[in-house]
């Protein structure tokens, strides 16, 4: 009991046992401890991503939309997905890698449920307030940069068609950055896309975290003694928009811009299930990556993939000119393959 002055409070270690400074959470590593397992190895246990069930499949509504209209829906993905298949033929979980295969072809299905019959069989959900000037000007060259890139479609009008739905769009800034980001409000009002899915279904996704790094950081010291180490990082452009949604959603992600609709055909930031499917189709990338490439000691965190590497194990990176890490550009290699 005494008065502490106003200044940094000094940390000091419990030392009793079974008692750690919060601070440290989960990040404690032990000769013995049980390796958490990383976003890699997850996808040998992991569960089949979903398909349409046959009731959203026989949806009347929203087949003839989609089969009048059908200029407006298209399965685009920049993903080789042949080379892609090729590179997994020897992964051991062939549910989930036909699961995520499927979803590339045909587009993912974000476990919903459209057909509930409390919701209106159109919606648009109005945004909140009023855009600025800038924030208009970002969804124009937004717009013409998923034009140009499949992921929109051409204009449907201005008004929508049976079974379509359109959230609210926003321009947020970058986290630590003045540029911005598109964000669709997937939770908007009564009746959001949201509010559609079983959000009990999407959670578990993996995040590797410092516990992984911290593994293997000591496995590499102790394989490496006397040896300098290095931190690698690399993160993948609009990484969500790789992941194309089936039809029977693209039905519902219609997006207003200057009183037009456009039908957007990709996974995108602000939908509950972005990450899972993203991870999902991730996870077998850091796979290959591991198992094929020899990138053994790998971070997967959302679109940022890292490790330790020795700091004179480096090779030539054609693309960016320069050397980097070895365990760097054999990923590098293997996203550009």
């Amino acid at each position: 009991m005494e008065t502490i002055p106003k200044t940094n409070a000094i940390t000091h270690k419990r030392n009793e046992d079974g008692l750690q400074p919060k601070y440290r959470q989960y990040n404690l590593w032990e000769v013995d401890n049980q390796k958490p397992m990383t976003t890699a190895e997850w996808s040998e246990t992991a569960v089949p991503l979903p398909r349409p069930p046959k009731s959203e499949l026989e949806n009347p509504v929203a087949n003839v939309t989609i089969a009048s209209h059908a200029h407006l829906f298209d399965i685009k993905t920049p993903i080789n997905i042949d080379v892609f298949q090729s590179l997994l033929s020897l992964h051991p979980n062939r549910p989930f890698v036909e699961s995520v295969l499927a979803g590339l072809w045909e587009g993912f299905w974000p476990w919903a449920n459209t057909l509930s019959p409390l919701l209106p069989l159109s919606h648009t959900q109005e945004p909140n307030g009023h855009y600025e000037e800038a924030h208009l000007s970002f969804f124009h060259d937004q717009l013409k940069h998923e034009l140009e890139r499949g992921c929109y479609s051409s204009s449907l009008g201005n008004t929508l068609l049976p079974g379509m739905y359109s959230m609210p769009i926003y321009a947020i800034p970058k986290p630590g950055s003045t540029d911005l980001r598109l964000v669709n409000d997937h939770s908007a009002g009564p009746y959001s896309l949201n509010s559609m899915i079983d959000h009990s279904l999407v959670t578990g996704y993996p995040l590797d975290n410092l516990h992984q790094l911290g593994d293997m950081l000591l496995d590499l010291h102790v394989l490496t003694p006397g040896l300098d180490l290095v931190m690698w990082k690399s993160d993948i452009a609009e990484a969500y928009r790789m992941c194309p949604m089936h039809p029977l959603w693209q039905i519902k992600q219609a997006v207003r811009i200057d009183g037009e609709y456009y039908i957007n055909r990709g996974n995108c930031f602000g939908s509950s299930t972005s990450f899972a499917i993203f991870v999902s189709v991730n996870s077998l990338v850091a796979w290959i990556a591991k198992n094929d490439r020899g990138v053994s000691s790998l971070i997967t965190y959302v679109d940022d993939s890292s490790g330790p590497s020795i700091a004179t194990d480096k090779l030539f990176y054609e693309l960016y000119d320069t050397c980097l890490p070895f365990p760097q550009v054999a990923l590098l290699r293997l996203w550009d393959e």
